[in-house]
């Protein structure tokens, strides 16, 4: 209070009392081996609009109602299990939520894991982010030594390898770290598939890269001239000198506007095409030059480094639209006003982007009408193409 009186303020809160309520089920419900299918069933909960997240207790989470999911990191000793708790949690349209654990008991899996003798090792995510085995020192082919690096020699009973070249499979009962497997691979990339068993019957499959070949290399051109273009404009652009690749290597084509980029395999196609949709008006090319995109194709394999070519400026102006006002009846011998509301285009250049330009009116047929002011209508001068001969005419006639 001051000086006896009372200020007072008030405000209304909606308090929802309808909560969603999280129901989930999942199958296999037995004990079953680690990285088999489990299906799970949320969208049997209750609630409005819900959003569904699911933690699965092995790093992996989803956000559907209904996922699919194997527990791939469930590798430990035959015959012993891991349990995940799964947490299905769903949020209604209010920002309400409920939570539900599923303990999930599975049997553990062996180790499918190898290892090559020269440590050349690495991972490519832009193809499927596998455990690869490479050699980069562009031969036509190379044999590698494989090594059983698995982590649960005791209880594997079967050991299984595709070469992924249609030679004939390895098959083995046992196979001691220290009896090395080997297999001469040709240039490119090869998938080996490497599966173990153990006396639970668990089967564990991992898939490895095997590259043979070396960093890429490739040209790209276009044909014609990048500056000048009129949007919209179709450009070709040519890639060539990629024969000595091989398969595993990647072809990234993008354009600095906000198009989505083409990422192609080896071989990629010979030509690329891409329709400039908008001016190049405050962009910047990888050259540095103002007001201008530019184009760019990454090549790329595990070997490193990549290729990256670029092609630049390309500068695009906008076409004028030239949109005009006038009445549709009139009367004879009366005065009619004609107006241009329309815009100009941006023409681009190196140090700016204008906005201004030209108009110039014609009637046709040429008889039966008198212009207040010839000079109103500007003239072409026998020059179309080319606003720069033109005489500009009035803006509003």
């Amino acid at each position: 209070s001051v000086a006896g009186e009372d200020f007072k303020d008030s405000v209304n809160i909606r308090v929802n009392d309808i909560y969603p309520k999280a129901v989930g089920t999942f199958s296999p419900s037995t004990e079953v081996c680690g990285n088999s299918n489990f299906s799970f069933t949320g969208n049997t909960s209750t609630g409005n609009n819900l959003q569904y997240r699911w933690v699965m207790g092995d790093g992996v989470t989803y956000t559907t109602a209904n996922p699919n999911h194997s527990f791939n990191k469930a590798i430990g000793a035959s015959g012993s299990t891991q349990i995940y708790n799964v947490i299905l949690t769903v949020t209604n349209n209010v920002g309400c939520t409920d939570n539900l654990t599923l303990p999930v008991t599975v049997k553990r899996i062996p180790d499918a894991n190898l290892s090559v003798a020269d440590g050349n090792v690495t991972t490519f995510p832009k193809t499927d982010g596998l455990t690869t085995f490479r050699d980069c020192n562009n031969q036509q082919s190379r044999e590698f030594v494989f090594s059983n690096a698995s982590s649960t020699l005791s209880d594997n009973t079967n050991y299984e390898i595709d070469w992924g070249d249609g030679s004939p499979k390895v098959t083995m009962a046992t196979w001691d770290p220290a009896t090395a497997l080997k297999h001469t691979f040709q240039k490119g990339l090869t998938k080996v598939t490497f599966s173990v068993t153990n006396n639970g019957n668990c089967v564990n499959t991992r898939v490895f890269n095997v590259f043979v070949g070396s960093n890429p290399s490739g040209g790209f051109a276009t044909e014609g001239n990048t500056t000048g273009l009129c949007a919209p404009s179709d450009v070709k652009f040519k890639i060539n000198n990629y024969a000595n690749n091989g398969t595993g290597t990647l072809y990234t084509f993008a354009i600095n506007d906000g198009s989505e980029s083409v990422v192609m395999q080896h071989p990629p196609q010979d030509e690329v095409g891409h329709k400039f949709l908008k001016s190049s008006c405050s962009f910047r090319s990888i050259d540095g030059t103002n007001n201008a995109f530019y184009a760019s194709l990454v090549i790329e394999n595990p070997c490193e480094p990549p290729t990256t070519l670029f092609i630049s400026p390309i500068m695009v102006s906008d076409k004028p639209n030239p949109v005009m006002i006038s009445p549709t009846n009139v009367c004879v011998n009366t005065s009619v006003n004609f107006s241009h509301t329309g815009e100009y285009g941006e023409l681009a250049s190196t140090t700016t982007c204008s906005s201004n330009g030209k108009q110039v009116w014609t009637v046709s047929p040429e008889i039966g009408f008198t212009p207040n002011n010839v000079a109103n209508l500007g003239n072409l001068n026998n020059s179309n193409l080319n606003a720069g001969n033109w005489t500009n005419g009035a803006v509003n006639l």
